[in-house]
């Protein structure tokens, strides 16, 4: 059988332009830069969620971040149950966020601007202080 394909593993033309051409514009705009400078700044807003006693650290690659969450920063043991509360005060607060029951991660676009991740950071501290206090409530209600 003689059959011709437009693409295979040897790479479908139009894709291979599609990513040339994002590539130029990383490139041309230096988008890394941009990401460094994003994610450092990020960094120095999650830090400040340590106020909490529930983040044990923040950690990642330029706006790629993830933010470990524990009962408290002396155990340091981890607490699914806050991870489970905050997907669904996220959710409550208009933010669709990668949670893990011992983690959050987040991963803006390389273009994103500091409004906007003034505006990320005030929903996920919102939805921390909300998945906490439903904690809370949750163990006074048992506790009674």
């Amino acid at each position: 059988m003689n059959s011709q394909q437009p693409g295979d593993i040897a790479g479908n033309p139009l894709a291979c332009a599609a990513g040339i051409a994002v590539t130029d514009e990383v490139v041309e705009k230096q988008l890394e830069k941009n990401a460094q400078r994003l994610g450092d700044y990020l960094v120095m807003k999650f830090e400040k969620s340590k106020k909490y006693g529930v983040v044990r650290e923040v950690r990642g690659k330029g706006i790629l971040l993830g933010v470990e969450l524990v009962k408290d920063t002396t155990s340091l043991a981890p607490y699914p149950e806050l991870g489970m509360a905050l997907k669904r005060t996220a959710l409550k607060n208009r933010l669709i966020l990668r949670v893990d029951p011992t983690w959050f991660a987040v991963a803006p676009a390389l273009t994103a601007e500091l409004s906007g991740l003034d505006e990320l950071c005030q929903h996920i501290e919102k939805s921390l202080a909300d998945a906490l206090d439903e904690l809370a409530r949750g163990s006074r209600t048992a506790a009674a």
